[in-house]
């Protein structure tokens, strides 16, 4: 299982994780995060967050990130464990690694409408501040296939890719690929459920846009630096 999981994240440059073991309370703790933030409504029913009358300076200014990180090491080790990600790391990073704070938390909670511009737009890590880093996404709550986070496989491979700059509210120092020059159409969204684990090369191609039109999606982030 190892050498399969690690040969096929070289090869495609993701990684699709289903665990069997109880993620009930991981769960819990993302749905009383969402209460903290954002109230009763929006923690009991979460994949509906768009559909509460928010005032969006209420909402944006609950959502800054300070609010949506925190330094949850002791979560980030047990969800290692939780999806066996150890060995995995390890082979990855040579045996030297870490958790990676980008300065405001290890621990990041994503919260991604429809229709709405909630998540970037094409891109990889390596265009920006998170340059060298394996990154893992668990929706914890999330309805339709197309709400999960789309990529495009074997990206990573890819070199000198058309970029283009940010020019909407995320980060302005990241760079975005220039899909006017690239074609898009072999795009999937390998998350479909609850619970699965999504992990990244840093220079796989991905977005966080939410294609779905109807369900929001909530996930818990974190990443693994290589030293």
């Amino acid at each position: 299982m190892f050498v399969e999981r690690l040969n096929y994240f070289r090869e495609n440059g993701y990684l699709f994780i289903h665990s069997s073991k109880d993620l009930v309370p991981v769960k819990e703790q993302t749905r009383n995060w969402i209460l903290s933030l954002l109230g009763v409504q929006a923690a009991n029913n979460p994949t509906l967050i768009h559909e509460i009358d928010f005032d969006e300076n209420f909402y944006s200014s609950q959502l800054i990130q300070g609010n949506r990180h925190k330094d949850d090491q002791p979560l980030i080790n047990h969800i290692i464990e939780l999806y066996d990600l150890t060995n995995l790391i390890n082979h990855l990073c040579d045996n030297s690694w870490r958790i990676w704070d980008e300065g405001f938390g290890s621990l990041g909670l994503r919260i991604v409408r429809p229709n709405s511009n909630d998540g970037y737009f094409w891109s990889c890590k390596a265009w920006g501040p998170a340059k060298n880093v394996l990154s893992f996404s668990i929706p914890q709550f999330i309805g339709c296939p197309l709400s999960g986070t789309a990529i495009l496989p074997k990206s990573h491979l890819l070199r000198e890719l058309p970029t283009t700059v940010e020019d909407s509210i995320h980060c302005k120092d990241e760079l975005r690929l220039d899909i006017k020059k690239v074609d898009i159409s072999s795009k999937t969204h390998p998350v479909t459920k609850a619970g699965d684990l999504l992990m990244m090369d840093p220079r796989l191609i991905h977005t966080e846009k939410n294609f779905s039109k109807k369900l929001t999606r909530v996930s818990l982030e974190f990443r693994i630096e290589r030293l």
